[in-house]
């Protein structure tokens, strides 16, 4: 079960050490907006999030500037039109990775978001969840999210 409520939060790679969030530029068109990792040279502040509790538990719509956050082919955007399906997701607290750590899944919880890169720019994706059973949740770097509320 989450430790989150709905509201403002940052979302940061937990392996990458890279907030993420929309391009800085982007087209003026109303086609949906990818999720990539963002640079850590100060050039880009981190990105809201905007994080509303859907049911009892862990499951929540996220959206950022304007768009909620979508998968299209096994990657992450924000859609902007009002007709796209809004996506649900499931955010789990794993405190054994550290404070503020969550996987963040699909419904399903068979598929989470990963980020196939390191690098500034590198769209984040739906991956297949790796992890042991029934040792503590041992996870790649890249599935797991570090999660910090906005200071109000």
């Amino acid at each position: 079960m989450s430790t989150l409520n709905s509201g403002p939060y940052f979302i940061k790679s937990a392996g990458a050490e890279k907030f993420i969030g929309r391009a800085r530029v982007e087209y003026r068109s109303l086609q949906p907006k990818r999720i990539l990792l963002r640079t850590t040279d100060g050039s880009e502040p981190p990105v809201i999030f905007k994080f509303e509790l859907k049911k009892q538990g862990d499951t929540f719509e996220i959206a950022t500037r304007g768009g909620a956050i979508a998968s299209i082919d096994d990657k992450l955007y924000a859609v902007l039109m009002p007709e796209e399906p809004i996506q649900q997701w499931i955010i789990k607290d794993i405190p054994q990775q550290g404070q503020n750590k969550y996987l963040i899944t699909t419904n399903q919880e068979d598929r989470g978001w990963g980020s196939p890169k390191d690098d500034p720019g590198a769209q984040i994706e739906l991956v297949k969840l790796v992890h042991s059973i029934p040792r503590p949740l041992q996870l790649p770097h890249n599935q797991i999210w570090e999660i910090v509320p906005v200071a109000q």
